[in-house]
């Protein structure tokens, strides 16, 4: 009886990772980034699955748009306290 490949996965990969193609630019990975920052944003709207812990202070030098960017790329998050993962 042969033993087992433990090199290949049990389980396949999720379809978003399956169908997915290496970023091919700047623009691209822009994209990217706009979308991770909306999926992210949606978990702490949400309730129960993303916190955010802490958020820069906004500079006096900073107009709001800029301080919005900022807040969204250097802002702390967690997973939230009622956070129950599915098992």
């Amino acid at each position: 009886m042969p033993l087992p490949n433990l090199l290949v996965p049990h389980h396949p990969p999720p379809l978003y990772i399956a169908f997915r193609q290496a970023i091919s630019g700047e623009e691209q990975a822009e994209e990217e980034m706009e979308l991770l920052f909306k999926v992210i944003n949606k978990l702490i709207r949400s309730g129960n699955t993303l916190a955010v812990l802490s958020v820069p202070v906004r500079l006096d030098t900073e107009d709001e748009a800029e301080y919005v960017s900022r807040q969204q790329q250097e802002r702390v998050l967690s997973l939230h306290a009622n956070y129950a993962p599915d098992v």
